[in-house]
């Protein structure tokens, strides 16, 4: 796990500096929703609020023919919104293998989730700004 980890920091990393630089914002200008909507926007990716009324799913990344698209539990609170964007964006920046991912509430984790846990948590609170 220990290089997955720094594999994932190093990624993460990656964009939020180039995000920073050609945006020519200072470390300390940095906010994650700016970076989330920057990806999203330059890479077209279609983000849509969900409900179940079994609150199970917390997120979804669907990649087909028509392009990319995420999707986040509405009714949970927003720091868990947040979260959940951030780790959906953690599933299309590292290019993670397959179509479908789902972010399960209180399933254990694959190694892809695992990963995109990681980067979610990188993008909201990034070393090389903190």
């Amino acid at each position: 796990m220990d290089t997955r980890y720094s594999q994932i920091k190093e990624v993460a990393n990656r964009y939020i500096y180039k995000y920073i630089k050609e945006n020519y914002f200072s470390l300390l200008g940095y906010d994650f929703e700016s970076f989330f909507n920057h990806v999203v926007e330059s890479h077209n990716i279609k983000v849509m609020e969900h409900h179940f009324s079994s609150r199970k799913i917390e997120g979804l990344t669907l990649i087909d023919e028509s392009g990319f698209s995420f999707s986040y539990e509405k009714e949970n609170p927003q720091v868990k919104q947040n979260f959940t964007k951030c780790h959906e964006l953690g599933h299309f920046l590292p290019k993670h293998s397959g179509s479908f991912f789902t972010e399960l509430k209180d399933e254990s984790d694959s190694i892809f989730e695992s990963e995109a846990n990681l980067f979610s948590a990188f993008v909201l609170m990034p070393s090389i700004v903190f």
